[in-house]
């Protein structure tokens, strides 16, 4: 896995692994995030459960991270796709080790489970303005330092706290 690329990983309780192993086992409940990309990784999910006989409720568009973190650890959704970048960073204490093998035992320790990538990652990238990047000649992120009048907007998740809290620090901003 690329260091700047983050996995799409399944998270799913492991109460559902012991409930779906019986024959009367209750719907599995698929979350999901509020934003597009979630919506349909929760909906293709939901559609496979069923595609293999499974009964599926959907709570799809619960909220961002932290709120379908929390239905999962409080037992209102049984799985929902999750991030590794986003586990790392913004849910789990600092200090993890790298890779998908790093996150297993701390979610193990909370009673949830970390299912095998979905294949594919979602990189993510900062973007400047193309006129703007070629007036100030940025074609690099480490150029941004000679630029500190410049001011970037991140969502709630890749704040102080989220998933760009190294940056600053690698990148000698502030």
């Amino acid at each position: 896995m690329s260091r700047r690329g983050w996995v799409l990983a399944l998270l799913l309780t492991l109460s559902t692994v012991a409930a779906t192993s019986s024959a009367e086992a209750r719907p599995i409940v698929v979350g999901s995030k509020n934003f597009t990309e979630g919506r349909l990784l929760g909906e293709l999910l939901a559609q496979r459960l069923e595609a293999e006989g499974f009964t599926v409720e959907r709570r799809l568009g619960l909220g961002g991270t932290l709120i379908c973190y929390q239905a999962l650890t409080s037992g209102e959704i049984d799985l929902y796709v999750e991030y590794t970048g986003t586990l790392r960073e913004a849910v789990l204490p600092p200090g993890q080790a790298p890779g998908v093998a790093g996150l297993r035992a701390p979610l193990g320790s909370l009673g949830l489970e970390l299912l095998p990538p979905l294949g594919f990652n979602n990189t993510y990238a900062l973007a400047l303005a193309g006129p703007q990047a070629r007036a100030l000649e940025v074609t690099r992120i480490s150029q941004l330092a000679s630029h500190p009048t410049l001011r970037a907007a991140f969502s709630h998740e890749f704040g102080p706290e989220g998933a760009l809290r190294p940056v600053p620090e690698r990148r000698g901003h502030r």
